[in-house]
């Protein structure tokens, strides 16, 4: 219930205050096993890419670093993070755990939401993704959506400690499912994304 009404949430205050336009929502499969593969730029990506994805709930991959006070692990950040579906990704290890867990969920026909950048860009840009979505497209079999967000680092870029309450406009946009075959390398399929999210961009006929 606690992630149904912040999705809703979200959603209002998006298209109220951030004037966010969701296209390709109908390019999600209501069914089985996504991957939603995002660009990233703020904060407010995981929750707008995620709350305009419903009516799926997607698992988060998060860096583990979020859950942390200092040196102290935070209770109730960590409460959140389970209630919000959160994958923790340790950056200074390897990654396996998270990507594992992740597999593991894609596998039960779960939504996940990957960044494949890794961080937030600075200037807006696509970076290179890394192999890890690969893998997973590879290895589970998954329909991979490619989404492109534009305009939240506007609203709550690097160096700012709180989101704008108005700005935008911002434009997100849901591509057509990608799947993969076994044989295919993971690097492979990351690039094919890549160029996918790219090309989603450039487009202008997409529907809502």
């Amino acid at each position: 219930m606690l992630y149904a009404v912040s999705q809703a949430l979200v959603r209002l205050v998006g298209r109220l205050c951030w004037r966010i336009r969701a296209e390709g929502r109908g390019n999600i499969p209501r069914t089985g096993a996504v991957i939603l593969a995002s660009t990233h730029e703020s904060f407010l990506d995981p929750p707008v890419v995620g709350s305009f994805a419903a009516p799926r709930r997607p698992f988060h991959m998060a860096r583990r670093t979020l859950f942390y006070s200092g040196e102290t692990r935070s209770g109730f950040r960590t409460w959140l993070g389970r209630k919000y579906k959160v994958i923790e990704v340790d950056r200074e290890g390897t990654g396996l755990g998270a990507l594992r867990d992740a597999e593991a969920k894609l596998r039960q026909g779960e939504t996940v939401l990957i960044f494949p950048e890794g961080t937030r860009s600075t200037d807006g840009s696509v970076q290179r993704f890394r192999a890890g979505v690969g893998l997973l497209a590879v290895r589970t079999g998954a329909a991979v959506v490619p989404v492109s967000v534009d305009g939240t680092r506007g609203l709550w870029g690097r160096g700012r400690k709180a989101p704008r309450l108005f700005g935008g406009p911002v434009r997100l946009c849901y591509g057509t499912p990608l799947t993969f075959g076994e044989t295919t390398e993971p690097d492979d399929a990351a690039d094919a994304i890549r160029s996918a999210v790219i090309q989603l961009r450039e487009r202008t006929d997409i529907q809502t």
